[in-house]
């Protein structure tokens, strides 16, 4: 099997009086945009990941906590998501019912993958560690 018979799971969620909004997990470029509008949140996101502070077998916990962390963020991810992430805005003017369960069904199809959470917040740490290198290998 390869790409052209592969399904990218998605899902929808009901938006009251509107189409449903559908949701993917993330990929490649929407962790790089991400990193590009949010790395400081991001790194911070990971250290309370670590230590404790986050509880990420709760993930609708954890989903609050970032909604209440940070609004920009959350309409970032929840616009990637849905695979329109200049519409980020839009995002944030979603009742928090329906950001919160946009966040929790695309961080559950972002992180099905073995590893969950933490291996997904290693490899968005190395891909920002191996960017900002990037210029001084270039030099």
């Amino acid at each position: 099997m390869g790409l052209k018979n592969l399904v990218i799971p998605e899902v929808a969620i009901k938006v009251p009086n509107n189409d449903d909004l559908v949701v993917r997990g993330l990929g490649i470029d929407s962790v790089m945009f991400l990193i590009r509008h949010h790395r400081d949140m991001l790194e911070d996101l990971f250290n309370k990941t670590q230590s404790g502070e986050i509880d990420l077998a709760n993930a609708e916990k954890f989903a609050v906590n970032l909604i209440s962390e940070s609004g920009v963020l959350c309409g970032m991810i929840i616009a990637c998501g849905a695979g329109e992430p200049t519409e980020w805005q839009k995002a944030m003017q979603l009742p928090v019912s329906i950001q919160t369960e946009a966040l929790y069904q695309n961080g559950d199809l972002t992180f099905a993958a073995e590893g969950g959470v933490e291996k997904f917040m290693q490899t968005v740490l190395s891909v920002m560690s191996g960017v900002a290198a990037l210029p001084a290998k270039l030099a």
